[in-house]
């Protein structure tokens, strides 16, 4: 009997939180994830934190309120109490879809600073930051493209946010990125998704940042 050839799974996750990057814990009140091989979309899953939820506060901008109270009522929606429930649900998501490498734009967050970390422990990831940065970042046409819409920073550096590499890759140069996350999965997949049709090799299991590679933008030489 010839063996079932199994595609390699992966997830593309991402999480919105209150606090930042400075905290070593930030509590999620969204997170989201999509499982995929290289050919196709298998499965998604969008869980609310209701204990982490904070509607009436002034956090969240009408766009965002809006969102959640639309998001809740969806029966789609996973509702969790508390992030032990979620991280619950969620390890047993990846768990039934066979899901083997984590992936996120800015992993290093995600996966260091909430819940999600125990999720994946021990898992291989990919840094869509770190991927993209290692192939289409190097190219000349990015470098044009980043420098003759402003989408450099102060100190020099051509921008990699997940709402600049969309761009590119889309050639929507209006597209704003909602941060909410599933619409922000959707997009880093595709950002992966591009990377890998360039048939370049990049390095997984580093964080953006943590890596020897640096790249600076010289203004106008292309």
């Amino acid at each position: 009997m010839i063996p079932m050839f199994t595609e390699k799974t992966f997830a593309i996750i991402d999480t919105e939180t209150l606090g930042g990057a400075s905290q070593a814990h930030c509590p999620t009140y969204h997170c989201a994830g999509i499982a995929f091989t290289k050919r196709a979309e298998i499965s998604r899953i969008n869980i609310v934190v209701i204990g982490n939820l904070l509607l009436d506060s002034a956090f969240y901008g009408k766009f965002k309120k809006d969102y959640y109270r639309d998001l809740l009522r969806d029966p789609a929606t996973v509702i969790c109490y508390n992030e032990a429930e979620a991280s619950e649900i969620f390890s047993a998501w990846l768990a039934e879809n066979n899901v083997s490498c984590a992936c996120a734009h800015n992993s290093g967050f995600d996966f260091n600073k909430t819940f999600v970390a125990e999720c994946i422990e021990g898992m291989e990831f990919i840094d869509t930051w770190q991927a993209f940065f290692e192939t289409i970042g190097k190219y000349t046409k990015y470098n044009k493209f980043c420098c003759e819409n402003g989408f450099v920073t102060k100190s020099g550096n051509i921008q990699m946010t997940a709402e600049i590499c969309y761009r590119f890759i889309s050639g929507d140069i209006e597209f704003v990125e909602e941060h909410t996350a599933l619409a922000d999965c959707e997009i880093e997949m595709q950002i992966l998704r591009a990377v890998w049709a360039t048939h370049r090799k990049f390095t997984r299991n580093v964080h953006k940042g943590d890596s020897a590679y640096r790249f600076q933008v010289v203004k106008g030489r292309f």
